[in-house]
């Protein structure tokens, strides 16, 4: 197991349980979720880290891209059975466990326009400057 996903799974089954212990909702919500919850924590994408980052500019400012935990995150919504952004981003405003399990930092929830740009990033590949 990588390094990487080893740290991912501690991380967030710590962020989860401190969750979970504040919230008798959150925790009905994660039994729900098993299936999804089992497919995330089995799944290693930081191999995939450097191929994700290279559709970034390098630049200095702004946030640090997040790839893996975008690409995870659309793994989540696909899982769940949505297809809409704009209703995926919608979601995630009261649902913090989706947010642990993509692996986000705490108070960072994407907007729907970030999925939008991640999206063409995956299609247009890695980065080229103009």
């Amino acid at each position: 197991m990588h390094d990487m996903h080893s740290t991912y799974l501690a991380t967030t089954v710590k962020r989860l349980h401190e969750l979970c212990s504040r919230s008798s909702d959150a925790s009905a919500r994660l039994l729900e979720m098993q299936p999804q919850v089992l497919a995330l924590s089995l799944l290693d994408l930081f191999p995939i880290h450097d191929t994700l980052y290279s559709f970034y500019a390098s630049r200095k400012g702004g946030r640090k891209p997040l790839p893996v935990e975008m690409f995870r995150c659309l793994l989540l919504m696909f899982l769940k059975g949505y297809t809409s952004f704009n209703e995926w981003a919608s979601s995630l405003r009261g649902h913090p466990e989706c947010l642990i399990l993509s692996g986000f930092p705490d108070g960072h929830r994407p907007g729907v326009g970030s999925f939008y740009d991640f999206a063409d990033r995956l299609i247009d590949g890695p980065y080229c400057r103009p």
